[in-house]
């Protein structure tokens, strides 16, 4: 049986499928799908509202439940729009495997690596629009005062040297020279214990050498940001991002009252009971109480939405948050095999890159270790959030890598039939 009631668009609305337990939004396509061409304000204006096209998430949905039923993850929250605003939005499945909560586009998911753009990027792109930011310096000059450890465990100062030397930016594209990961989990417990384990890491090589995707790297950044807007990471990315977003669930920290719409993540194996449940997974960010720059972010699929169509619209010279210039300096490759922009992944059509093959060259995005994804298309003028739990209840299933490329195109291929049929 299928409900409908009205939105919050004039044309929007809600669709209630049992089936999928889906809540789905389908927003006016003529207005979110034309409205950014040349005329298409005036086709939009001429559109029937009545008559504007659902979003048809059969074959989403038939793809998220054989994943589900393959145990690639127990749910999936998905969201995907336009510069407008959202056209569709769901949650399929559960939190987990008892099936006791089912997952809705609200449902709180551990981002992991998504921080690396949803958080740490946009914050320094939000500090470039307001100038107190320049890819282009050095990692020294941005950062806050150090640990007085890392002073006396450099005697030599190579490390400050090194400090001195690498750039903003190419921390950003990975090619600082920083070893991918480092367990200092295993040693370093509490923010200040990891700051110093962090600075007292060597690098690798010298900077710009190569690339080599880097949680330190963008540890470091968090820390730059910190420096650079004289507060904490975390009170950044609220006041430049969550709050005029009204990005309501998204936090470093999720209050109890949320746990029990929060999906859990991997088991415990530090002794204590059950599954790590609104309490960052990755084991670095936990050391750092959730206050680092590569990870600890928890979210849903509708505030990742909000922050997508803010960037389409920065693209598009629209933004009140990201000017055209920054977003496109942030999101533009340097070279014809470039894997990242400044902090942003790249679609370059690869085979094998699992992104999904309908992703138009010049998409960027990012996944999370926890299975999670933010791709966003400016030629289409579109974006697809996918949230899952994919390390539930524990990391070894490898059904994310091989579904999530599919669901995508799923999800892309809907649109173009939207796009297509406001157009008839």
């Amino acid at each position: 049986m299928i409900r409908a009631v009205a939105g919050h668009h004039p044309t929007a609305r809600v669709v209630c499928s049992r089936r999928t337990t889906a809540c789905l939004r389908v927003a006016a396509t003529m207005w979110a799908l034309l409205g950014e061409g040349p005329g298409g304000a005036q086709i939009a204006a001429m559109a029937e509202p009545l008559e504007a096209p659902r979003f048809d998430d059969h074959e989403v949905a038939t793809l998220v439940e054989q994943a589900i039923g393959a145990r690639a993850f127990p749910g999936a929250a998905l969201a995907a729009g336009t510069a407008q605003g959202p056209v569709w939005s769901a949650g399929y499945g559960h939190l987990d495997y008892d099936q006791r909560r089912e997952v809705a586009a609200d449902t709180i998911y551990d981002l992991a690596s998504l921080t690396k753009v949803a958080g740490t990027t946009a914050v320094l792109m939000r500090l470039t629009a307001l100038d107190r930011c320049d890819p282009a310096q050095p990692l020294a000059a941005a950062l806050p005062p150090l640990p007085a450890a890392v002073l006396q465990g450099d005697p030599d100062h190579d490390l400050r040297r090194w400090r001195e030397s690498v750039t903003l930016d190419q921390l950003l594209r990975h090619r600082g020279g920083l070893p991918s990961w480092r367990p200092f989990h295993r040693t370093a417990q509490g923010a200040e214990a990891l700051r110093t384990a962090l600075a007292l890491e060597p690098p690798e090589e010298s900077p710009g050498a190569r690339y080599r995707y880097s949680d330190p790297g963008f540890m470091w950044l968090g820390e730059a940001a910190t420096g650079l807007g004289g507060r904490p990471l975390a009170e950044l990315e609220r006041e430049l991002l969550w709050q005029p977003l009204e990005m309501n669930r998204t936090t470093r920290e999720v209050p109890r009252r949320w746990r029990r719409a929060t999906a859990p993540t991997e088991r415990r194996l530090d002794g204590g009971r059950g599954y790590w449940h609104g309490v960052v997974h990755d084991e670095n960010a936990r050391a750092g109480e959730g206050q680092t720059g590569h990870a600890g972010l928890f979210s849903t699929a509708d505030d990742l939405a909000r922050l997508a169509a803010e960037l389409l619209r920065g693209h598009q010279g629209r933004s009140r948050l990201f000017p055209r210039e920054v977003v496109r300096h942030y999101t533009r490759p340097t070279g014809a095999n470039d894997r990242h922009a400044l902090g942003w992944q790249l679609h370059r059509g690869r085979a094998g890159d699992n992104d999904g093959g309908m992703l138009s060259t010049g998409s960027f995005g990012h996944y999370g270790f926890t299975g999670t994804a933010l791709w966003i298309d400016p030629q289409r003028g579109v974006y697809v959030v996918m949230l899952t739990n994919r390390v539930h209840p524990d990391r070894g299933g490898g059904g994310w890598g091989r579904s999530r490329g599919g669901i995508i195109d799923a999800v892309l291929r809907e649109l173009d039939r939207l796009a297509a049929a406001a157009v008839k």
